[in-house]
This record gives structure tokens, C-alpha cells and sequence, in this order.
């Protein structure tokens, strides 16, 4: 059963992620949060989550754990025996799936943007337990699919395929808000599916050897 204060939280936190995909995380703060989510308690946010970090903290969780179940469904149904652009395909699908699935006009994709950009909270996403033991899983997997390329190499194309698939998910949303009748988050996913995979298992020609 839900505690009491879950939709208060809920509130908060949708009302966070909707002013700090429109205006940046610095220009946000805890009180204009809580009265853009109709909380009266000017506090609410440190009552809740304990801090403005903490409220950002549970902001990536939420968004992570929404993603797991279904991210680690496809690798299990998969085992170690798929292409690489299988892999690909259950790192990006969950995310477009769950960003289609969300109440139009949507603001994860760009709040997740910009909290990737910024010092104050894009370290969350660096921390293992936030990265999931599915993501965790595909790093292992494609290293080992990819083991002619330099770890150093693949490492950086993880990373740049992480800020593309945000980067085209927010420009996407944000093209789509102002009639969200026209989205197609099934097609987004099938073509960001593609780039990355062709990204990750790219030609390596920086002259780093694996060995």
C-alpha cells in the first residue's frame, strides 16, 4: 500500500522535472517547486526528500527503475547469444517505450538532459547503482563482443551513445509538444537503435590497442 505522502512526492517531483526541463536545474528552486506542485509548505521538498539533491536523487531512481524490468526482460530473453544490435535495441527501446507511455505533454526526456549537463546532478547518473544491473550487464557483454577495440575506446562510445539517445529523445519531445497526437516513439526507437549500434561497433581507427 502506498504511504500517505507518495502523491505529494509524486507531485513534487513531476513538478520539478516540468520546470527544470523548461528553465534549468540553478534556476529552480525548492520553493517555487512546491507551490508549482499546489503544496502550501514552502519546505515541502527538504520534509520529503530531505534536500533539493535528494529530490533529484529519487528523480534518476524513478526514472532507472522504470526502465529495469523491461530493459532486463529483453537481455534475459536474449542471454549472451545476441547481436550486437540486440543489445542496442534493449538499452534504447525501454526508454522511447517508457518516454511514449508517459502523460502528453511529456518533460522526462528534456529534464533528463538537462540533468546530464549539469555538475550538480549529472554525477547521479555516473554512480553504479543507478546505472542498473541490466546496463551494467550490456557494458560486459558488448566489451567482450568488442574486444579488438581498446576498453578506453568503447567506454567513450558508451558515453556518447548515452548523450545522443538523451539529446534526440528531448529534441524529439520538445518538436512533439505541442501536439503529441502526432508522436512516434516506436519509430524514434527503431532509429536511434540503429545509429547507436553503428556508433558502438564503428571502425576503430584512434590507434589504441586492446592488448
Amino acid at each position: 500500500m502506498a504511504r500517505p505522502s507518495a502523491p505529494a512526492k509524486d507531485a513534487l517531483m513531476n513538478a520539478a522535472e516540468r520546470l527544470i526541463a523548461q528553465h534549468g536545474i540553478a534556476q529552480v528552486s525548492s520553493r517555487r517547486i512546491a507551490e508549482e506542485a499546489g503544496n502550501t509548505n514552502h519546505s515541502a521538498v527538504a520534509y520529503h526528500f530531505g534536500s533539493r539533491e535528494g529530490l533529484l536523487q529519487q528523480m534518476v531512481e524513478r526514472q532507472v527503475s522504470e526502465l529495469e524490468p523491461r530493459r532486463a526482460a529483453m537481455i534475459d530473453a536474449l542471454g549472451d547469444d545476441g547481436e550486437i544490435i540486440d543489445y542496442v535495441r534493449a538499452t534504447v527501446l525501454p526508454m522511447t517505450e517508457s518516454l511514449g507511455a508517459l502523460p502528453q505533454p511529456s518533460w522526462r526526456a528534456r529534464f533528463i538532459r538537462q540533468a546530464l549537463a549539469d555538475p550538480a546532478i549529472g554525477h547521479l547518473f555516473d554512480e553504479d547503482p543507478l546505472l542498473g544491473p541490466s546496463l551494467r550487464r550490456v557494458a560486459r557483454i558488448l566489451h567482450t563482443r568488442l574486444s579488438h577495440i581498446h576498453p578506453d575506446v568503447i567506454n567513450g562510445r558508451f558515453t556518447l551513445m548515452a548523450h545522443m539517445i538523451t539529446t534526440a529523445c528531448a529534441t524529439y519531445e520538445e518538436r512533439i509538444s505541442e501536439h503529441p497526437e502526432q508522436a512516434d516513439w516506436s519509430a524514434t526507437g527503431r532509429f536511434l537503435t540503429d545509429a547507436a549500434a553503428g556508433l558502438v561497433s564503428a571502425p576503430d581507427t584512434s590507434g589504441m590497442t586492446s592488448a
